[in-house]
């Protein structure tokens, strides 16, 4: 008896010390590791409680040419709501994110001059006479200015079909005076640097954005070379290849609750940016202008993609029923055409708002193509 007693003594006392120490340990998280740690600063520094704390986003990155290590994301302040950025080393310890981004932008400038790390790889691997086609960011002489739109100060919301109808025809009278300001600044650099490419480098111009210093080319990869140590050449790009990305449904974006708040998209200009143009015979689609209209590049992708934004289906409807559609066709994926599609859509056609479904090949694909 006396020792049953005792074993139950031992047991409560265990089941009391248990009970004790399992609260404490959900309160008081085990602190180690890169998360932990970042989380640790920032309720440090913002005297935050950390149990209302959230990280975010948060990963491991290696930066390409100085090979540092650093992990990155954002804490959410549940208390506040407000988002504090952190940057910290495999130790913890936190660090300057844009000062590791300056350096490593100077560690490349030396390795690498006005070439992508990808492309001088690329360069080194190919025959000096063989041609590649890039990408060319030029330099503006004391920077690209900005335009400045008119001070309005607080408006009122616009209520009536009119009203709202008046204040879409003003936004668009302005991206197209902004769009005229940036191609005043542009032209005569891009056309000064399109006569070096024919007849100083012996190449071929592919496409030149009418607002932005950037040209595509056709050059050997001595000229690359040559080319990559102008003082006007900011950056020289590898070519890359893309491919379609899906987009979500309506319901996953939300979009039906626009429709309960009165918000249909109507009057406002959207452009699906693909290779291929979108199928308007689609009986659910409204018509709308095409960049190449009989392109025999014509897939379901940019077809689906314009449903997505603006069906007129009874039960699948667009998220935006009323928007105008544009099929901003590049024909193809290389990046030279979809710039081209991306700048009728903006400064030919001055839309609203660009969809772009699609990004580049990543993994063995893309260095595969790359050699090719």
């Amino acid at each position: 008896m006396r020792k049953e007693n005792i074993c139950k003594a031992g047991v409560f006392c265990a089941a009391m010390l248990i009970g004790i120490w399992i609260p404490l340990l959900a309160q008081e998280p085990a602190r180690s590791g890169p998360a932990q740690l970042a989380l640790d600063h920032v309720a440090a520094e913002r005297m935050a409680d950390p149990l209302l704390l959230e990280l975010a986003g948060f990963g491991r990155r290696q930066l390409t040419v100085t090979g540092k290590v650093i992990y990155r994301g954002n804490v959410l302040d549940h208390s506040d709501g407000s988002v504090t950025p952190v940057s910290v080393d495999p130790a913890g310890r936190v660090v300057n994110w844009v000062e590791l981004i300056a350096a490593e932008k100077r560690a490349r400038a030396d390795k690498f001059g006005s070439l992508t790390p990808d492309l001088a790889r690329h360069l080194d691997q190919t025959p000096i006479n063989q041609t590649v086609d890039v990408g060319v960011w030029l330099r503006v002489p004391g920077g690209i200015v900005p335009f400045e739109r008119p001070a309005k100060g607080s408006q009122p919301r616009a209520r009536t079909r009119e009203d709202k109808t008046a204040r879409q025809a003003e936004n668009r009278a302005l991206r197209r005076a902004a769009s005229d300001h940036l191609a005043s600044q542009v032209r005569p650099i891009n056309t000064a640097f399109e006569l070096h490419i024919t007849e100083g480098l012996g190449g071929e111009v592919l496409y030149s954005s009418p607002v932005a210093p950037l040209v595509y080319v056709r050059l050997s990869i001595a000229a690359v070379r040559t080319l990559s140590e102008r003082d006007d050449v900011d950056t020289v790009y590898a070519p890359h290849f893309n491919q379609d990305l899906m987009s979500s449904a309506k319901t996953s974006q939300k979009g039906h609750l626009g429709d309960q708040w009165g918000f249909s998209g109507t009057g406002v200009d959207v452009a699906i940016v693909e290779d291929s143009r979108i199928e308007f015979s689609n009986p659910y689609l409204n018509v709308g202008p095409t960049r190449i209209p009989l392109s025999p590049n014509v897939d379901i992708h940019a077809t689906a993609t314009a449903g997505i934004v603006a069906s007129q289906h009874a039960v699948e409807q667009g998220i935006s029923v009323g928007a105008n559609l544009y099929s901003a066709n590049g024909t193809s994926y290389d990046s030279a055409s979809m710039a081209i599609a991306m700048d009728w859509a903006a400064a030919t056609q001055n839309v609203d708002i660009m969809n772009n479904s699609w990004g580049s090949v990543a993994g063995t694909d893309r260095k595969s193509r790359l050699k090719e």
